[in-house]
């Protein structure tokens, strides 16, 4: 697996934190449990040094019981950020980002790319979209004049 490409990791959303997928991206990454992390319910793990973090939820609060293999509390890849140069302290993400976005980008570049977000915050200079089962949100610079950081997730499935 090939964890510089956006597509290998976009690849990991909705897979066990237990699982082999997992563990040979985040093996590869030289990926940290992040000292922020709260007990089990929630995990992150930090890759510093290549600009990526991946968050985990539980399966429940994602909607993905059954997928999980009726596991509730399992761990699932929820969401992946991709880190601009000196955002948090990581190294920038060297390789291609999803959405054909790049972080030299505007938010006025992207709007245009993209289309109007979904969302706009009022306090940070974020924007957020919805593409099928993933959300998008971007946060720039505060002039807007480049994007520091790309999160992509699974939206949370409706139980019906």
């Amino acid at each position: 697996m090939n964890s510089e490409s956006n597509h290998s990791l976009l690849n990991l959303l909705g897979q066990p934190l237990d699982g082999p997928l997992v563990a040979t991206a985040l093996r590869e990454l030289e990926a940290t449990r992040s000292p922020r992390t709260r007990g089990r319910t929630n995990l992150n793990f930090l890759a510093r040094s290549r600009g990526v973090e991946l968050k985990f939820r539980p399966a429940l609060e994602l909607g993905l019981e059954s997928s999980s293999g009726g596991a509730p509390d399992r761990l699932l890849a929820s969401t992946l950020f991709f880190h601009g140069e000196g955002d948090e302290d990581f190294v920038g993400y060297a390789g291609t980002l999803p959405y054909d976005l790049k972080f030299e980008h505007s938010r006025a570049a992207v709007r245009e790319l993209l289309g109007p977000p979904l969302a706009s915050s009022s306090h940070y200079a974020n924007d957020r979209w919805e593409f099928g089962a993933l959300y998008l949100t971007l946060d720039f610079a505060t002039d807007g004049a480049r994007i520091q950081r790309v999160c992509v997730g699974l939206l949370p499935k409706l139980s019906s």
